[in-house]
Order: structure tokens, then C-alpha cells, then sequence
């Protein structure tokens, strides 16, 4: 009987060293599990693994040495809040502050409509930063939309951003020269640096491939840059200090260049807008200016199938001078607003009036002043598909960061919230663009009174016209606090 009773008894204790064991835990399904507090008291006894606590204190055995679990009592923690009672009850006690701290705060949510979110730019390890800021005298990125993503070219890199996802993709490592513009075919992007060097890109093969330089524009700046659905159309612009009024399309499909007929074109001119008016299929060319003349109020209209400009719009009833404006289209109306004009003593007169233009009548309508703008140029406009919205661009030497909506229909204003609430943070020459129901505006310049050179930007903002699903990511100036253990 003794020897049975020794043999169970080994048979159990097999069992027990095999099995997870609990205290209060019916089920254990770890080694041990506890279901409630353990006491762990002081031990001389080193051995690796080993856990005690000393001197109010836990600390933990390598086998040689004991070394404290909760970090030394010099240890400094930063927090945002100045009276931090969790930290204070820990031990510890506030000794300094470090104002101005950029801090990330990520957040994935559904933004309401109507409102901005920033485009992200850093602060979350393995994501792609945004493109890098220019130094002054570098000049701004090139972007272009698709309709759903956001493309920028740097002179190394071609960037993709998601306005969903808010995250920025580094597609090819080719770029183009900062002084290009580009447009967007349906397909493929069409670079054109100069109006002479010209490239384009297809993102669906991630290729890219030279455009043919027979017939190609003059080499110029500051000129219009139109798709019609066939063709890109280059006209108008700077070369070497004098304006131009000539141009020259290009076609995909059979890749060659067309000169464009100079016979009825607008006068010279650059800082001029271009539209494409699908309905009719023209090309509505405005403003600008010359160095000789000065700011213009004359356009010309542009038929790309039988290249030839087939009249002028009307002088009567047309806006004043002006440069630097914006021009969109409605699908009805080209509608201007803002710009800027010199007057005899050379002093700039900013322009907050804005017209609508029927190309079916050939004639001019003021829009409504009220609640409008103040005035400005060098900002953005994008047609929403009911609305124009208007942002940042430049007065008194000062960029800005509100923003507007315009209703051809009601002919009514209404102010939008500011993309940003730091005044050194406001845009002028940016990029504005419409992907479904997201507003993108990205890059442009930053001009401060008494700023001594111009700072190009990297950021970007989205205005979201319904709620939107998305993330983002701030980057905040803040005082942290330090708190350092007692």
C-alpha cells in the first residue's frame, strides 16, 4: 500500500510541473497566472531574472548585479501640461521648460465639412516626409493634380500625395527643373520647363519619356499652360526680359508639336490667365501684363482644331487692368478675380472686384462686392463644380491664409475658415486643386513685411467640402514642460 500511495503521489506531482498553474484562476493558460496582487519583498540572493524590492524600489538581477526597474533618479520626463499633478504624485518636480518645441499629433478621424486639415509633412517613423523646403532663390516645386492623387516634382524626385490616406509615395526618382509647369492628360503628365524642354510621365507604366523639340515653343517663363482634352496648348510668356505672343501645341497621340497661328493673337504678354471653355472648345486668353504697357485688360479666344484665334473678348464692360489674377471656368462662364496693377507713380494697386464672362454673348457682368475678399493677388482659385473658392495669395507685401466661396448663381460671398491660424504660415503662388470632394492647395511662396528673401513652402492644406474619413497629422509649437524625478 506504501508503495502504491508514493507512486500516485509522483504521478501527480509530474502533472503539476507540466500544467499552467493559477492562483484564483480557474483556467490558467500561462506558467503562472494570478488573479490579483503579488507582493514582491527583498531578496539577497541574485540570480538572473531575479525580481525584487529595495529601498523602495524594484530592481532587477542579471546575476552579478541589480539594477533598478524604474529608471534612474535622475531621469527627466517632458510633458505638455505645466502642473502635472500624475507626475508630481510619482516623485518628481518641474525644473525648466523648452519653448517652442514642434511636437506630432496623429489623428485618424471623420473631418467635418468645411474644414482644413493639414497635408502631412513629417512626424511618423517609415511614412515618406513631404517634398523638401526650397531655399530662397530656388524657386517652388511643380504640381499637378490627377483628380484623385497630388504629384510633385522636385529636380530629383516625382512625389505622389493621398489626400485620403495622407500619405506621400516616392514614385521615380527623376524630376524636372522648378521653372516648368504641368498638365494632366487623363493619362499621362505633361511637363514643359521653359515651354521649350518638355517631358511627360505615366504613372501606370512609372515611365518616363523626352517630348520632341521640332516645332516646340521658344524657350520663355511665365507662360499659360492649357489641356483640351486633345492637346496641350503653351502660349504667351516671358523670354529673356521680352513678352510673347506666340505658342505651339502638342499631341499625344501622334507626339508631335503644332506652331500656333499668329494671325489675330492677343498682344504679348505674361502673368496672363488661360481657360479651356469645352463646350465651345476654346481657349479664352486675359490680363496680364508687358513691361513696356503695363498691366492689360484684353483677351483673345482660341480655336486649337483650326488653330487659329477667331476673335477678341469684349472691351466694354471689362474689367480694369490688371496681372497676377486668377481666371476659372464654370462650364458657363469664365469668371476673374483680384490682381494688381501699377499706377503712373509706380505704386500697386491690389484688386478685390471680380466679373463674370459670357463667351456665348461676348460680355462682361460685375460680381457682387459684398462680404467679398479683400483685396489680394498671386492667390488660387478652383472651380468646385457649384462654387469658385479662393485662397491665401498676397496684400500689403503679406501673405495670406483665409479663404472664400463665390456663387455664380446667388452671386453671394461667404468667408471660409483660415487654412491656418499662424500668420507666418500664409501662402501666395500655390497650387490649388480639386480632387472629388477634397481642395488641395500645396506649396507656393511665404512674403512677410521687412522679409528679406522669399521663403518657398513645402506645405500643403485640405479643405474638405463634405465629411471625410481621413488622417492627419499636425505638427504644433508648444512649451514643453520638464519634470525631473526627485
Amino acid at each position: 500500500m506504501k508503495n502504491i500511495f508514493l507512486f500516485a503521489a509522483l504521478l501527480i506531482c509530474q502533472s503539476i510541473v507540466a500544467q499552467n498553474v493559477g492562483i484564483g484562476v480557474a483556467a490558467p493558460i500561462q506558467k503562472l497566472e494570478v488573479d490579483g496582487a503579488i507582493k514582491i519583498g527583498a531578496t539577497a540572493t541574485n540570480q538572473a531574472g531575479t525580481i525584487r524590492y529595495n529601498a523602495g524600489k524594484f530592481e532587477g538581477g542579471d546575476g552579478a548585479n541589480w539594477k533598478s526597474l524604474e529608471g534612474t533618479t535622475s531621469g527627466v520626463v517632458g510633458t505638455k501640461i505645466y502642473n502635472n499633478t500624475d507626475l508630481i504624485n510619482a516623485g518628481y518636480s518641474l525644473f525648466g521648460e523648452m519653448p517652442g518645441v514642434t511636437t506630432y499629433n496623429t489623428s485618424n478621424t471623420t473631418f467635418t465639412a468645411n474644414t482644413w486639415q493639414p497635408i502631412y509633412l513629417r512626424g511618423i517613423v517609415g511614412n515618406v516626409s513631404a517634398p523638401p523646403e526650397k531655399l530662397p532663390g530656388e524657386g517652388s516645386d511643380v504640381a499637378v493634380s490627377t483628380g484623385s492623387l497630388l504629384y510633385v516634382a522636385t529636380s530629383s524626385k516625382l512625389y505622389s500625395y493621398n489626400p485620403i490616406t495622407d500619405v506621400w509615395t516616392i514614385v521615380s526618382n527623376q524630376g524636372v527643373n522648378n521653372r516648368s509647369k504641368a498638365v494632366w492628360t487623363g493619362n499621362e503628365i505633361i511637363f514643359s520647363t521653359f515651354g521649350t524642354n518638355s517631358s511627360k510621365y505615366n504613372p501606370a507604366t512609372n515611365t518616363w519619356a523626352a517630348l520632341p523639340t521640332v516645332n516646340a515653343p521658344s524657350i520663355r517663363g511665365l507662360f499659360s499652360m492649357v489641356w483640351d482634352g486633345t492637346r496641350v496648348i503653351i502660349w504667351g510668356g516671358s523670354s529673356f526680359g521680352v513678352p510673347v505672343n506666340t505658342g505651339a501645341m502638342y499631341n499625344p497621340s501622334t507626339n508631335t508639336w503644332t506652331t500656333m497661328n499668329m494671325v489675330g493673337a492677343p498682344a504679348a504678354r505674361y502673368y496672363h490667365t488661360a481657360v479651356w471653355n469645352n463646350n465651345a472648345r476654346r481657349m479664352i486668353v486675359w490680363g496680364g501684363e508687358t513691361f513696356t504697357v503695363g498691366a492689360l485688360n484684353t483677351g483673345g479666344i482660341f480655336n486649337p482644331a483650326t488653330n487659329s484665334w477667331t476673335g477678341a473678348t469684349n472691351s466694354v464692360g471689362a474689367p480694369a487692368l490688371r496681372t497676377k489674377h486668377t481666371a476659372i471656368w464654370t462650364g458657363t462662364e469664365m469668371i476673374i478675380f483680384g490682381g494688381v496693377w501699377k499706377n503712373t507713380s509706380s505704386f500697386l494697386i491690389e484688386l478685390n472686384d471680380g466679373f463674370k464672362y459670357n463667351y456665348l454673348t461676348n460680355t462682361w457682368t460685375a460680381i457682387s462686392m459684398t462680404e467679398a475678399p479683400r483685396a489680394r493677388y498671386n492667390h488660387a482659385a478652383i472651380w468646385t463644380g457649384t462654387q469658385m473658392f479662393i485662397s491665401g495669395g498676397i496684400t500689403d507685401n503679406s501673405s495670406l491664409s483665409d479663404s472664400y466661396t463665390y456663387n455664380p448663381v446667388t452671386n453671394v460671398w461667404v468667408s471660409q475658415p483660415s487654412f491656418t491660424s499662424l500668420q507666418l504660415e500664409g501662402k501666395d503662388s500655390h497650387d490649388s486643386f480639386l480632387a472629388g470632394n477634397i481642395i488641395m492647395i500645396y506649396g507656393g511662396i511665404n512674403n512677410q513685411i521687412n522679409q528679406t528673401s522669399k521663403i518657398f513652402s513645402n506645405t500643403g492644406y485640405r479643405y474638405f467640402l463634405v465629411n471625410t474619413a481621413s488622417s492627419s497629422t499636425k505638427l504644433t509649437k508648444e512649451t514643453l514642460y520638464l519634470y525631473q524625478k526627485n
